[in-house]
């Protein structure tokens, strides 16, 4: 797996300042009291001075119940169309966690793995992380924002012909792969999971 940030380094963030990745699983964030929880959490986080990552799942049941509602339609969904479908959960949780922190008075960003550049392999449903690119994290971190993304999407190409321009399709590596390789980056800085 490769990673890149700013100008093809790692990263390009203040080596004084803490980086922190919260991750919070469904369950934590299933409802608005909870995302407000979480929400309160990072905010804490960022007023001790730290740099804060916050990587969400989708809230509650919410993968499961598409699952379910795709299998009522057909006993065996594409995958393609499967991680098209469970993408929208992790989506939906990132917008309402930016909502949540911006309502609480704090600057906020989510990104959606294609916004971040978290590229797979095409191996819908079992895609395999091929790189990673830190630009925009650290980008708005530096900002003084506060970083939210998803935890388990990604973006591959449908081919691997580099002779013509790639056409990029959603996939997922996963539950909880993508959460290893956002606290990765973080090896410098305290990596809290919640």
């Amino acid at each position: 797996m490769r990673v890149f940030g700013i100008a093809g380094r790692a990263d390009r963030r203040s080596e004084n300042v803490p980086l922190l990745v919260q991750k919070y699983g469904g369950t934590s964030i299933a409802d608005p009291e909870k995302i407000l929880r979480a929400a309160r959490r990072a905010i804490a986080a960022h007023r001790q001075g730290s740099q804060v990552v916050v990587v969400v799942s989708a809230g509650g049941d919410t993968t499961d119940d598409l699952i379910a509602m795709a299998r009522q339609i057909s006993d065996r969904p594409p995958a393609r169309e499967l991680d098209v479908l469970l993408a929208t959960g992790e989506q939906v949780s990132v917008a309402l966690m930016a909502i949540a922190i911006e309502s609480l008075g704090v600057p906020a960003i989510s990104f959606t793995a294609a916004q971040i550049g978290i590229l797979t392999d095409s191996l819908h449903t079992r895609a395999r992380i091929r790189e990673i690119s830190t630009e925009r994290v650290f980008q708005a971190l530096g900002e003084g924002k506060i970083v939210i993304v998803e935890a388990e999407s990604g973006t591959g190409p449908i081919s691997l012909n580099w002779a013509v321009p790639p056409t990029f399709e959603r996939s997922s590596p996963g539950r909880g792969i993508l959460i290893s390789a956002h606290t990765s980056r973080a090896t410098r800085g305290t990596i809290g999971r919640l």
